[in-house]
């Protein structure tokens, strides 16, 4: 029988406040959406205002660079924005939490056989 140990207490595995983990809800995953469509507008409109008034084609000069820069690490942003929004990870994402979970269940059964054989 497996069991875990949490707040002094063992569990039995049959338990079920055994497998207890945070699993964000509907509105976690609405609000990190609602987060990453606000940061995306706000890039989107940063870059609206800023690539009007950046000296690009002015040959090698620091400004030009730092404008080349500056619209590559923008567009970057933007990017990274949207491969989050469009949940293009979302299968990788499951498999790591997944792999997670199995952790945590490898380090509660050893936890619990770690106390069982204290307890001897």
């Amino acid at each position: 029988m497996r069991s875990s140990m949490k707040g002094g207490m063992v569990i039995p595995a049959s338990s079920p406040a055994y497998n207890v983990a945070y699993k964000p809800g509907k509105g976690a995953v609405a609000m990190k959406n609602y987060k990453s469509i606000l940061y995306l507008f706000l890039a989107l409109g940063m870059m609206i205002y800023a690539i009007p008034q950046l000296p690009v084609g002015e040959g090698w000069s620091s400004p030009s660079i730092f404008a080349a820069a500056w619209l590559i690490f923008s567009l970057l942003v933007v990017a990274a924005l949207l491969y989050d929004l469009l949940s293009v990870d979302a299968e990788s994402r499951q498999k790591i939490e997944k792999l997670r979970g199995m952790r945590r269940q490898e380090r509660l059964r050893q936890l619990s056989s770690r106390f069982v054989q204290a307890r001897k």
